[in-house]
């Protein structure tokens, strides 16, 4: 099935089997290897890409879903300014990056810095806590991931 899509802002076409996982085409066609292949159903964050520009697992996302759709892979990402913010906050709150839940961590740092959370509400912890859940990191502890985020949503308020 031949399958059109932007590809980190440039129009791609491939010709893929419809219910190939998007991981495993975005791995072989196109070498992008900061989507790591570890559960293979949707839970641990090391495959998330940005699908219209909200996170998903490509590991569990059929090739023919984005058919038209807009999809950034962390390769792309490290070039924009978003992403020299996040790794800024990262940075200055102790998250490590190890290589692997990278993708995850970032995309659902971007997604609630992109959403209406009040990171300063009495809540905002939980509601944070549970963009989290999909990501599976050992490397960093979710205290330092709210801390980072908390650093990030003061700087911008600041601009």
């Amino acid at each position: 099935m031949k399958i059109s899509f932007n590809l980190n802002k440039t129009a791609v076409q491939i010709d893929a089997p419809a219910n190939e996982r998007l991981l495993s085409v975005l791995r072989r066609e196109f070498n992008l290897l900061s989507l790591k292949s570890s559960c293979l159903s949707g839970q641990c964050g090391s495959c998330t890409v940005l699908m219209n520009d909200k996170p998903v697992p490509a590991c569990f996302i059929p090739v023919f879903n984005v058919e038209g759709k807009n999809i950034i892979t962390l390769e792309y990402f490290k070039t924009t300014e978003e992403y020299k913010i996040i790794a800024t906050g990262f940075d200055q709150a102790g998250v490590e990056m190890c290589g692997f839940c990278d993708a995850g961590k970032i995309f659902f740092t971007y997604a609630i810095l992109n959403s209406n959370i009040d990171i300063e509400a009495p809540d905002a912890e939980e509601i944070v806590r549970k963009y989290y859940s999909s990501t599976m990191c050992r490397c960093t502890s979710f205290e330092d991931l709210f801390s980072a985020i908390q650093k990030i949503g003061k700087n911008q308020r600041r601009k």
